[in-house]
């Protein structure tokens, strides 16, 4: 029965990148109580989602290039339009950044749609990328906020980030920081590695002051662990792409880390968190009214290196053991997680 099977699209369903992560965090948490199969199409990947399981039918090599990130989503669209036009119910997880109004404008109607992600630009530079961000993102914001208010769609965000670009008929019939359903409270374990750190070579990252922080630190004889991109350093254990469970295996072992990007809510953010490690936020990213209150989180500077830097040693030197209050931000998950199961129709 067509009833009985969801035809959905996710550009990135790995289990090692935010984006995949977050995929299957939307999958098992909002629709986790549907009946029938999900069948999930991606850039290199066949999936089927049955009974709360996720089985990979077909695979080819991962590859987070040019092609897959922003041409191969089109024909996600194609293969969404040709279940739809059939009477099946669809679903687009993701690439869902604000800025690409293409998506929204071709997706056929009656799609339901994962959380949307993209951030404000942050970084001041000259470079091509960040006067595109600066720029160009706001125009095609408007662009996809006006599509998604003819739409009349209910909404989720990632983040709140984007909340300003939005109109106000987008904006009440919208969830926002759909991240905080990922966070999963742990046990406090006894830490040996002083820190773990994630990398990407990516123009938004922050990328300049974690490269000299991680060279100082390595330097100092600390015990380094860098996921993600390779960092190139001998005195670094590099872990390179891992599964998130591995990662929060590491991380409950983990004194110490750094949330690099501007978003406050990051999910390595909320992994570190949950696990009980001691995260410096760069001040600029700090959202005062957030969800981890109570938790063990410092402010630095990360356009001042010597005077954030001597603030980590002593927080490293004469780190205290602290057990985070979790109250809060569980709350959150659970509203946002009761709400959005809600608003779809899927049983």
């Amino acid at each position: 029965m067509k009833n009985r099977t969801i035809y959905a699209w996710s550009s990135d369903f790995e289990e090692f990148t935010g984006e995949g992560i977050l995929a299957r965090n939307f999958l098992n948490k909002i629709l986790g109580t549907f009946k029938g199969k999900i069948k999930i199409k991606s850039n290199n990947s066949e999936y089927i989602l049955f009974k709360n399981k996720i089985k990979k039918i077909k695979s080819s090599n991962y590859n987070n290039n040019f092609i897959n990130k922003y041409l191969k989503l089109f024909l996600g669209i194609i293969y969404l339009r040709k279940y739809n036009a059939k009477g099946y119910k669809t679903l687009y997880i993701n690439y869902l950044p604000l800025w690409n109004f293409l998506i929204f404008l071709f997706l056929p109607k009656n799609t339901f749609l994962g959380p949307i992600t993209g951030g404000k630009h942050v970084i001041k530079n000259y470079t091509f990328n960040s006067l595109v961000r600066k720029y160009i993102f706001p125009f095609f914001f408007k662009i996809s906020s006006s599509i998604l208010e003819k739409k009349n769609i209910n909404l989720s965000f990632s983040t709140k980030m984007l909340r300003n670009y939005l109109p106000n008929k987008v904006i009440k019939k919208s969830f926002f920081e759909f991240n905080l359903i990922c966070f999963e409270p742990k046990k406090r374990e006894k830490k040996y590695i002083d820190f773990i750190f994630y990398y990407r070579t990516h123009s938004n990252k922050s990328n300049h002051y974690l490269f000299n922080l991680i060279n100082k630190l390595a330097g100092e004889k600390k015990k380094i662990f860098v996921v993600g991109d390779k960092f190139p350093n001998k005195n670094v254990k590099n872990l390179g792409n891992i599964k998130r469970e591995l990662l929060l295996t590491y991380l409950s072992r983990t004194k110490f880390s750094l949330n690099s990007g501007e978003n406050f809510y990051s999910l390595f953010a909320l992994d570190c968190i949950s696990n009980h490690v001691t995260l410096f936020i760069d001040k600029k990213s700090f959202i005062k009214k957030n969800y981890f209150k109570n938790c063990n989180i410092h402010l630095i500077d990360f356009n001042n290196f010597s005077q954030s830097y001597k603030i980590i040693i002593k927080k490293l030197n004469n780190q205290k053991i602290f057990l985070n209050n979790f109250n809060s931000i569980n709350k959150r998950k659970k509203y946002l997680t009761n709400n959005l199961k809600n608003l779809f129709d899927f049983k």
